[in-house]
């Protein structure tokens, strides 16, 4: 190696070992900050938690120099309102905290929401959804129109802090609204808004985007909602595969079918998802035309449908029977193991 290649080497070398050490400086400044940061809040916290307290739970007047305007004090504050929020019971303890909330971390929020970072614009919506903080919709409501978001993430929390609000504006807006949005962001809107303005949706149904239908209907099914019984099977016509799934969903969830003959062409539809649907669904009703349907579909083709029908067949009365003699007289080999498989109850085998 000559000289003029060692020197390079050399100096390779010693700025490798300056950036590690710089970059160790950096580490140490910053956990030296943290630490500095951690031990004030825990100072303040121990100095302003007797006050937070009497005023919650005895409505003592706070003073008003306890809040120094810093934001640490504010950080603390947050704190301290959030862990009492999730265990006070009285509604005059909750409203002593509300007020706490708009009178001292407003602007703290508001200068949250307009910061460059993203995590903390984030932090700042859940901690005003958690407090049901309903100043900022018309805010939220521009914000929402806005299209270059940095995530999308931080979109779908301001959907769901407007419907935490229960936001009419926001309400109108999302019935005319094309821009379609996952499933399980409308299932998250349907279940903040109150009942009587998700029902609602049921007479815009025809307008709105295909997860938004999907949601709703899968809404429905899983609050139990009985008194839409008849809009859901109505929905069981529909042209498109997916609602039709989703009806079935929504039907297998509320556990009734008005008459069974609605459901009776799903145990031979050519998709695999509402042969499914069907098995589950004749697993709940516990009809004898629909045991006999499912004895027929032993032979299905696709796995997770033999094994719908196999858990379906079983939960009769009369299923280990039905079972037994599945296995001892069926030509088809999946049939028979089908019924090995749901013979076999835990421990206690049936043959």
């Amino acid at each position: 190696m000559d000289f003029q290649s060692k020197v390079v080497l050399i100096f390779l070398n010693v700025s490798i070992l300056f950036l590690l050490l710089l970059f160790l400086s950096y580490l140490l400044i910053v956990k030296d900050r943290r630490t500095k940061k951690e031990n004030e809040m825990k100072q303040i916290n121990l100095f302003m938690d007797p006050y937070v307290k009497a005023f919650v739970f005895n409505g003592e007047i706070i003073p008003r120099t306890l809040f120094k305007q810093r934001g640490i004090y504010f950080e603390v504050l947050e704190k301290q309102l959030y862990q009492l929020y999730s265990y006070v019971n009285k509604e005059n303890e909750k409203d002593r905290i509300d007020n706490l909330v708009q009178a001292y971390l407003l602007e703290y929020y508001q200068e949250k929401l307009k910061h460059r970072r993203l995590s903390i614009r984030m932090n700042a919506l859940y901690y005003i959804e958690d407090f049901n903080i309903t100043y900022f919709e018309k805010e939220l409501m521009k914000r929402y129109r806005q299209n270059n978001y940095e995530d999308l993430s931080e979109k779908y929390q301001v959907m769901r802090v407007l419907s935490s609000n229960q936001s009419y504006d926001y309400f109108n807006f999302s019935v005319l609204d094309k821009e379609e949005h996952p499933k399980f962001i409308y299932k998250d809107m349907l279940q903040r808004f109150d009942k009587s303005y998700s029902l609602q949706y049921i007479n815009f149904f025809s307008l709105l985007p295909m997860n938004f239908k999907k949601a709703i209907l899968e809404w429905i099914g899983e609050v139990k909602e009985l008194s839409k019984i008849s809009f859901i099977e109505a929905t069981l016509h529909d042209k498109q595969d997916e609602i039709r799934i989703s009806a079935l969903k929504a039907l297998y969830h509320l556990g009734v079918v008005s008459d069974v003959n609605l459901i009776v062409e799903f145990s031979s539809s050519e998709l695999y998802q509402e042969r499914v649907l069907f098995a589950r669904l004749a697993m709940i009703m516990q009809k004898q035309r629909l045991k006999s349907l499912l004895i027929q579909m032993v032979t299905d083709s696709n796995w997770f449908v033999r094994q719908a029908v196999g858990e379906a067949i079983a939960s009769y009365s009369d299923g280990n029977i039905i079972l037994e003699y599945i296995l001892e007289s069926h030509q088809d080999r999946f049939a028979r193991d089908l019924a090995v498989q749901w013979l076999e109850v835990g421990d206690q085998v049936w043959i």
